[in-house]
């Protein structure tokens, strides 16, 4: 285990691989060159049906097929030949593709081989890029200038799926981005601790993380782009009037636990998912989510909490709350004693107040003007204190 200091910068050199044909008997179906994304999704195939024994002929045929392809991947790729060998060399130095082959039936073959490696200044798995030996492993890491100030975005060698780190730190002073804002590619890496400074055009990680932690960021609709990789990230800490901008996680991808405490300039955006939250703890910011959180305790944010998922702990001091979900609130537990509880905004056609509501101070509004809102509690409101805005023609029970 080391600490690896990105520093970028390496001089660009372009990626040559080769695909050599061979042992082919007119008995082949296909033979093709496949090409995967940085993202290591999106996949684009060029397809040539094999005619006859000469696999210099077939060699040519692929390599005109190869070079007169639209695709994106392929056009970024200068394609030549050389009796059955084909040749693909990346036209921009430093900005790598992936290609293999895939010969079906018959005995034909086709062996890929790498003529000169991809290095450049923006390439995660260049070597060179690092302050310390070899590409990072069970290593920490941290991004900053080098000496010149200059700060290199982290653009390609995204897959480090198989790597879990130490850590990750990306300091303030650094202004590269990380991950592809254009493509929306991130930068798939595992560890225990990512703390993540934004102040460039913006960060997206995907991994699996015990706890991420966002101190400072630009303001921006991709300042931090959060995904997980296959698992969870466990605790994501957002804090201080610094976190600035749009945290986002998307659908179908897990968060455990969110805490948001004096970052009032920050939107969190977490998208639908059947994974449910344990705990979102918030002072502050504008907090949008649409998954199941088992406890919701809300002391100065503007929450909004839509979808059929429910809250079964809701604990209310300050800020507002709007329930706009069709699923059930506080089956467990609600409480408010400050700010604003409201169902206002709430369009679905039922909508479940699982246990009668402690209200002790602040506003509970279930004024949708839908008649919408049921009560599981008895008394529907047990009131302390505070105000209650009923809905039309409600037959709210308080004691």
């Amino acid at each position: 285990m080391a600490d690896k200091l990105w520093k970028g910068g390496t001089t660009a050199v372009a990626l040559v691989r080769t695909f050599t044909l061979a042992n082919f008997a007119n008995d082949e179906t296909n033979a093709d060159i496949v090409m995967t994304a940085e993202d290591g999704t999106t996949l684009q195939t060029v397809a040539t049906t094999p005619s006859g024994v000469d696999e210099t002929v077939i060699a040519a045929a692929m390599q005109a097929n190869l070079a007169a392809s639209s695709e994106t991947l392929f056009t970024a790729v200068t394609w030549t030949v050389a009796s059955n060998v084909v040749t693909g060399t990346a036209k921009v130095a430093g900005t790598p593709f992936v290609a293999a082959s895939a010969a079906t039936g018959g005995t034909g073959t086709i062996t890929d081989a790498t003529g000169t490696a991809s290095a450049g200044q923006s390439d995660w798995g260049t070597a060179a890029n690092f302050d310390g030996s070899g590409v990072p492993s069970a290593d920490t890491v941290r991004l900053a200038p080098d000496s010149e100030g200059d700060s290199y975005p982290v653009l390609f060698g995204l897959n480090q799926s198989a790597v879990t780190l130490t850590g990750i730190n990306v300091g303030a002073a650094f202004t590269g981005g990380i991950g592809q804002n254009a493509n929306s590619y991130y930068l798939h890496v595992n560890g225990t601790t990512a703390i993540l400074h934004s102040n460039g055009p913006g960060i997206w990680l995907q991994g699996d993380w015990t706890n991420v932690y966002y101190p400072e960021g630009k303001s921006g609709p991709n300042a931090l782009q959060l995904k997980d990789g296959g698992t969870a990230i466990t605790n994501l800490y957002i804090v201080g009037p610094s976190a600035q901008g749009t945290v986002t996680l998307p659908d179908s991808h897990t968060l455990t636990n969110l805490y948001v405490t004096g970052a009032f300039g920050v939107t969190v955006n977490i998208g639908t998912n059947g994974t449910k939250m344990d705990l979102v703890e918030v002072d502050s910011g504008n907090i949008l989510i649409e998954r199941q959180v088992d406890a919701l305790h809300n002391a100065g944010a503007t929450v909004t909490h839509e979808g059929t998922n429910n809250v079964l702990t809701l604990e209310h001091w300050s800020g507002t709350t709007f329930m706009n979900g069709s699923g059930t609130y506080g089956g467990t537990k609600i409480a408010v004693r400050g700010g604003i509880a409201t169902l206002q905004n709430n369009k679905s056609t039922t909508v479940t107040i699982g246990t009668s509501v402690d209200l002790r101070g602040g506003t509970w509004n279930e004024k949708s003007g839908l008649g919408n809102v049921t009560y599981s509690g008895t008394p529907d409101i047990d009131k302390h204190g505070g105000e209650v805005i009923p809905d039309t023609n409600s037959n709210l029970t308080l004691a």
